[in-house]
């Protein structure tokens, strides 16, 4: 998912209350759920077409060449 797909996403759900919960599913077959807890930007570097590795932005030197500016949604 990209960013401008998530943004899209909030914009249909506009008329939802502010209360809304945003739960995040444990894997792709919906084995169990958590709420989201938090938001943060950081640097993500794909391992595969399914997981890759989180890294801080204040810690960018550290950070492999490849990793990009991602959203990351932290669950409770």
């Amino acid at each position: 998912m990209t960013l401008a797909e998530l943004r899209a996403f909030i914009a249909a759900a506009a008329d939802l209350p502010g209360e809304t919960p945003v739960v995040l599913s444990s894997d792709a077959e919906g084995n169990r759920y958590a709420l989201a807890d938090d938001v943060a930007f950081g640097l993500y570097l794909a391992e595969d077409a399914h997981t890759g590795e989180h890294y801080s932005p204040q810690d960018r030197e550290a950070a492999p060449r490849d990793a990009v500016p991602a959203v990351f949604l932290w669950p409770a």
